[in-house]
């Protein structure tokens, strides 16, 4: 019989996530396969904005409010499950309210997280730590500073597509959130090695 697993990934790259843990034989289900409900601005809401950004000068209300509705759609959605799973696989769980965590920890027999983002821009996932019964991370220093923790090392992934080839256009490919310490080392890296050899390379932070 086959191992039940729920997969918890926002990205749009859970196709490939899906496919390869189908073909290790498991049962698979994706926390986002159907769509949610979309976010849009009552008339209270438009009003409300245009008070916070007048008085206050607050520009992001209407992106908190946002988020508040998304969180309120992942929490109606992880207590809608009525069948049990033998795994729950999430990736940046600190995404994710609290209360989502705990109603999947609930039907859920092992809670394993990949927290492929390092501690500087997710360290949430410090206090979802008891509800998981492994916790990878990426990055070394996370693996060290941690060790109390009890984080387990593992790599980025990849998948590789044996059905699709694809010219290659770059020698280097880098895409990553914008923490001030990764744009100085993309400028870094650019001053010494952009334009003084033959390299094509696209570089990207969001």
């Amino acid at each position: 019989m086959k191992k039940k697993i729920l997969l918890i990934n926002k990205s749009g790259l859970n196709a490939p996530f899906e496919k390869a843990l189908r073909e290790e034989g498991f049962d698979v289900t994706s926390f986002f396969e159907n769509k949610f409900p979309v976010f849009k601005k009552n008339l209270f809401q438009k009003f409300y904005n245009i008070f916070r950004r007048k008085i206050f000068d607050d520009k992001t209300y209407l992106q908190r409010a946002e988020k508040t509705f998304i969180e309120k759609q992942n929490i109606k959605r992880s207590r809608a499950f009525k069948k049990k799973f033998d795994y729950a696989l999430f990736f940046r769980a600190d995404l994710y309210p609290e209360e989502m965590i705990k109603n999947i920890r609930k039907i859920s027999g092992m809670m394993v997280a990949d927290q492929y983002d390092g501690m500087m821009v997710g360290s949430r996932i410090l206090d979802y730590r008891p509800y998981f019964d492994r916790l990878f991370v990426f990055d070394p220093d996370d693996f060290r500073n941690y060790k109390n923790k009890g984080f387990l090392p593992i790599t980025n992934c990849w998948f590789q597509d044996e059905d699709k080839t694809s010219e290659i256009k770059q020698d280097f490919f880098y895409v990553g959130v914008g923490t001030d310490d990764r744009q100085q080392k993309i400028k870094d890296f650019q001053d010494a090695v952009l334009g003084k050899f033959s390299l094509k390379a696209i570089l990207t932070i969001p």
